[in-house]
């Protein structure tokens, strides 16, 4: 079998990870963390892009990072994990981007982001050239990154589609709270993906299954909703059926990055032609090794089925 072929494209961030005490310090106040800090791959882009190759896909990943300390590490990094890095582009007119991670002992975290060049970056200068039909294009960062919309996104997903490219399109938090999708090509999206809150705030619906029910309304030829623990929400059609795909049981140690693994996961799977919902299942046992592993995390294969396994499910199941 064809390796799968991924081309991502998102922001590149380096993730300075500290793991706070339940109870963060407040202004002027110091307190004891939990271990050094570290230094990791963060950003939507990469991350997705690391953990695709980490399952065996040629990943490559269209991002921007600063001509600078910070974005030399990250190159060198992302072509450890087996990225293709020939279009990342390293700019002189900002910094790499760069977020500050609190991360509390149930895993959860608090972000302080800076976008640097992320949001620079432009959609029209990413080449599909050499991508075969049947191959995904991953546009993530969304609602972070402000040139991923209006004309310049659109037309890098016609230029995908015309190759016969499938398209998934995964949203991000809005740090703006503007949430507009109209600026989106939601009608040439073949999965849209977020998480709960991203997909209710998006569509300002009150639930996910409605939001699910808004965004394919709009064209959207399939929707994914994250649910952390919960596992993920499936929905092929409007008003149709659902399916709710649980995840394995772990311990969480740093959710950073979850959903981004989940994403390069689940289109490493429907590369290899497994169907949607076992597809979503073999993410999110992807998403569970990499919250309960940290932040350097990115599961190889065997890894995934081992913990799918031991759950009581394949990702077929």
């Amino acid at each position: 079998m064809d390796r799968p072929r991924i081309t991502v494209v998102g922001n590149s961030v380096v993730d300075v990870i500290g793991m706070s005490p339940d109870r963060p310090p407040g202004f002027g106040e110091l307190v004891a963390g939990r271990g050094p800090a570290r230094l990791c791959v963060g950003g939507n882009g990469a991350i997705a892009a690391a953990a695709a190759a980490a399952l065996g896909a040629e990943a490559a990943l269209a991002s921007t990072v600063g001509d600078d300390q910070w974005g030399r590490w990250l190159t060198d990094r992302l072509m450890a994990l087996g990225v293709d890095v020939s279009q990342l582009q390293a700019r002189k007119d900002g910094p790499t981007s760069t977020t500050v991670s609190l991360v509390r002992t149930d895993g959860e975290r608090a972000l302080l982001t800076h976008n640097g060049v992320a949001a620079l970056h432009e959609p029209a200068a990413v080449s599909v050239d050499d991508m075969p039909a049947g191959s995904w294009l991953l546009v993530a960062s969304l609602l972070l990154v402000p040139t991923y919309a209006g004309d310049a996104l659109r037309g890098l997903v016609a230029r995908a589609k015309r190759r016969g490219m499938y398209i998934a399109l995964d949203l991000c938090w809005d740090p703006t709270g503007r949430w507009e999708l109209d600026p989106l090509p939601l009608d040439l999206c073949d999965l849209l993906l977020g998480n709960d809150q991203e997909l209710i705030r998006a569509t300002r619906k009150s639930d996910v299954d409605t939001a699910m029910d808004a965004a394919l309304l709009r064209g959207a030829k399939g929707a994914v909703a994250k649910l952390g623990s919960a596992g993920a929400r499936v929905a092929r059609e409007a008003y149709g059926r659902r399916a709710q795909v649980a995840a394995p049981r772990v311990r969480a140690v740093n959710a950073t990055g979850t959903g981004d693994v989940f994403n390069g996961a689940l289109l490493v799977a429907l590369s290899e032609g497994m169907e949607l919902e076992g597809a979503v299942r073999f993410a999110c046992g992807a998403g569970a090794l990499r919250v309960s592993g940290g932040c350097d995390t990115f599961p190889a294969r065997d890894e995934v089925e081992r913990v799918l396994a031991a759950s009581g499910t394949g990702p077929e199941g």
